[in-house]
């Protein structure tokens, strides 16, 4: 018998549609052996088809196609988690993956076979409206949920409107998404500033090739030049790119010698151009930027070829600061390293590794295009931009044939400061690449990105003060932007940043479109815009006692629900707690006002006469929290720190804890707390 078709849909729904998908594109890949593992204890393959053949307990036509559009009919009137058509679209993905003797692009006969009927009976009845299905799931997943459990994209493979469809999400397989990052990791790709389409696709087919990490299929897809599935190629490459800019640089699946250890955080080291125009000369600097969080202490980066400590801590926009020798405080000048060798650096500690790549010729844009000063090195350049280029000797001629040929402007700086044997050059909108040179050639591909901005989370609701700017990369010139059928001016005419209007209407959907010459969009985007606000309607959450425990409602005058307290006795409800946080960890190193008052629990039994300051919890396999689990008396900066206990063990293990293992420890962000815990580390330093 088989099991209820709801059940399946909700299955399915989940296994696509989760938080972790949260801002990504979904692809609904399907085979047998995903489906098996999502029935487990549900049913299998052919109980998913029976189910999906049945269909939903309010249709009643006849006709697979017919019932999928009744599910669909009206669907968000029945309260339903999920829309309740997702698993005829799934049925119709999994078709592509029934083997026989047909030929290539026969879809319809793979159908049929699957569902045991003729495979010469052709196109299913209906199946021609299927795709008001996939645009309502795109509707769904952005306006309804936000993108908060992923983005589905309404896309059609190949020239079949009707069967490149579901043939749309078989752009990659589960294995191959997965080993993406394993690519970009061998690659050293920098998921900040990715090279150029061509380029990347070249990395894509080399690695993907050589460690047979993705399929022959996806490999000939990347491989086309022309022809109308050029549009599957594109697909495919903005998919990637969307993947690399979520890639926060590490990779478990990869420890290779000289490449990295398990688990490591990889980024670029970017060279930074400041001139001065009075002097003639150019000051060089470094900065990383990172899609993972810097720690708040910052990082301590040491390197064989230097004997020095460089230091750097996160500013706006996931960039660092400038690096800083750490002895003498002053920014480290990256022309005294080798550019055509590059540089490798490691903070050992947080488990970082910055890399500049070796590199004869290196290319900056303006930096305001990120909200920074300066140039800034990229690695791939664009259209309708000026640039500068630094050139080793031995390629200056090469540039400057390319530069007078292939660019509106280009003429040599005579400017000092960089390193022996360079030349800097200004350009101004190129048109053509630079064979051989991987940071000079362009792209084709239009990408429209939304940069800055304060999102609500991972999906596509931004506050509405922090509202995102809209970047277009590899533009002709010829487009413009419209948000809801209005266009956007852009401000600044020199760099491809255009900025959203105050006053647009919050809690709806909004669409960013992007218009060349048609009338067609040529990208879009769905956002939304919300004010920041505290939740108040907090009826279903409980109400705990000053102790933690749940009150019944109505008990109590002195409660909290959420972050709202209500406090009607003062005496009553103490400001701290008087029991210790034990459940922040497993492990916790619990700290007193006095060097020497330390007691390591599970260890060491709680201090009874003395009471802890500092909680500080072990997080994962390195990382520690420092947690305040002290009182008033402990907030007065002024008498934060008693005299040593007369236990010089106890002593020498309160100073490590705080002051040799500060740069694991994740300090605490409250102002005043943080103030505070900078006196127990200099109380620690000098115990």
């Amino acid at each position: 018998m088989s099991s209820n078709y709801l059940d399946w849909n909700n299955r399915l729904a989940q296994y696509y549609f989760n938080e972790e998908m949260a801002g990504r594109e979904v692809l609904l890949y399907a085979n047998r052996k995903i489906i098996n593992s999502i029935g487990e204890g549900l049913g299998d393959v052919a109980d998913f088809i029976s189910s999906v053949q049945v269909g939903p307990t309010w249709t009643t036509r006849a006709g697979l196609c017919q019932k999928a559009l009744q599910a669909y009919e009206d669907w968000r009137h029945r309260a339903l988690d999920y829309p309740p058509y997702i698993a005829f679209l799934v049925l119709f993905v999994l078709a592509e993956d029934v083997e026989g003797d047909f030929a290539p692009h026969a879809y319809y006969p793979r159908l049929n076979q699957l569902l045991g009927i003729s495979a010469e009976q052709g196109r299913p009845a209906s199946f021609d409206r299927m795709w008001e299905l996939w645009a309502d799931l795109e509707k769904w997943s952005k306006e309804d949920r936000n993108e908060e459990l992923g983005r589905f994209a309404f896309r059609i493979r190949g020239e079949w409107r009707h069967v490149g469809l579901p043939l749309s999400q078989t752009l990659l397989s589960h294995d191959e998404r997965s080993n993406l990052k394993v690519i970009f990791d061998k690659a050293d790709i920098d998921p900040t500033d990715p090279p150029a389409i061509d380029i990347l696709t070249r990395m894509l087919v080399y690695y993907g090739s050589r460690d047979h990490l993705l399929q022959k299929r996806t490999l000939t897809v990347l491989q086309l030049t022309a022809g109308q599935s050029i549009g599957l190629k594109n697909a495919l490459i903005e998919f990637v790119l969307e993947e690399l800019a979520e890639w926060d640089g590490t990779c478990s699946e990869v420890s290779q010698p000289d490449k990295g250890i398990i688990g490591e955080a990889k980024t670029g080291l970017r060279v930074c151009l400041n001139e001065d125009s009075l002097s003639r000369k150019v000051n060089t600097y470094l900065r990383l930027k990172t899609n993972r969080a810097i720690p708040d202490a910052g990082l301590e980066f040491t390197c064989s070829q230097l004997n020095k400590v460089l230091t750097c801590f996160e500013t706006s926009a996931n960039w660092s600061t400038p690096l800083r020798d750490q002895a003498s405080a002053k920014y480290f000048d990256a022309s005294s390293v080798n550019w055509n060798d590059g540089l490798q650096m490691k903070d050992i500690e947080n488990g970082w590794r910055a890399k500049l790549k070796g590199a004869s010729v290196r290319l900056f844009l303006p930096g305001k295009r990120e909200g920074m000063p300066d140039w800034i090195e990229s690695h791939h350049l664009e259209r309708q931009i000026e640039f500068l280029v630094a050139v080793n000797s031995g390629m200056t001629d090469k540039i400057k044939n390319w530069g007078s040929q292939s660019c509106e402007s280009f003429v040599a700086k005579d400017d000092l400061g960089l390193p022996s044997g360079w030349s800097l050059f200004y350009g101004k909108n190129a048109t053509n690449s630079c064979d051989g040179v991987d940071v000079l050639t362009l792209s084709n591909l239009l990408q429209l990105r939304l940069v800055r901005g304060i999102k609500t989370g991972r999906g596509n609701t931004y506050l509405k003060f922090g509202l995102p700017s809209v970047m277009l990369e590899n533009m002709s010139g010829l487009e413009s932007i419209k948000i809801n059928g209005s266009k956007i001016i852009q401000a600044d005419q020199s760099i491809p940043i255009w900025e959203l209007p105050q006053g647009l209407p919050l809690y709806q959907a909004l669409r960013i479109e992007v218009y060349g010459d048609s009338s067609d969009p040529l990208q879009t985007r769905i956002i939304k815009i919300e004010d920041p606000h505290i939740q108040v309607a907090l009826d279903e959450m409980p109400q705990r006692a000053p102790d933690g425990d749940i009150l019944s409602y109505g008990s109590s005058d002195n409660f909290a629900t959420g972050p709202i307290v209500n406090v009607a006795d003062n005496k009553e409800c103490s400001q701290f707690p008087d029991a210790l946080p034990t459940h922040f960890s497993s492990i916790i190193v619990f700290l007193g006002s006095r060097p020497g008052e330390i007691r390591d629990w599970p260890d060491e039994e709680l201090p009874e006469d003395w009471h802890p300051v500092w909680a500080v919890a072990k997080k994962g396999r390195k990382e520690w929290v420092v947690h305040f689990c002290g009182n008033t008396e402990h907030l007065k900066l002024e008498q934060s720190v008693g005299k040593p206990t007369s236990d010089p063990r106890a002593v020498k293990r309160w100073k490590e804890a705080i002051w040799i293992n500060r740069k694991r420890c994740q300090p605490p962000a409250l102002p005043i707390l943080l103030k505070l815990w900078r006196k127990y580390l200099e109380a620690a330093k000098n115990a």
